[in-house]
């Protein structure tokens, strides 16, 4: 195909590249001629998911406690 630069790359016929190495180098063809093919996030969504652990034989409730099972597994 005769890419040596980067500015082969980005002159090149990206549906070509597409039908020789995949999206993710056409992508990146698209992307050095201007048009975003991966949209930034500049917001960060809050996580939707709630982590729970078992790391304890029960329940514990007290903050005392709490601090002596942590002390204990650290």
């Amino acid at each position: 195909m005769g890419i040596r630069i980067a500015l082969d790359l980005a002159c090149a016929d990206a549906e070509a590249i597409r039908d020789r190495f995949g999206i993710t180098l056409s992508m990146t063809v698209r992307e050095f001629q201007g048009t975003s093919c991966i949209p930034l996030e500049l917001v960060k969504p809050k996580r939707q998911q709630i982590l729970r652990s078992r790391s304890f034989s029960h329940l514990i409730c007290d903050k005392d406690e709490l601090l002596d099972a942590i002390t204990f597994h650290a």
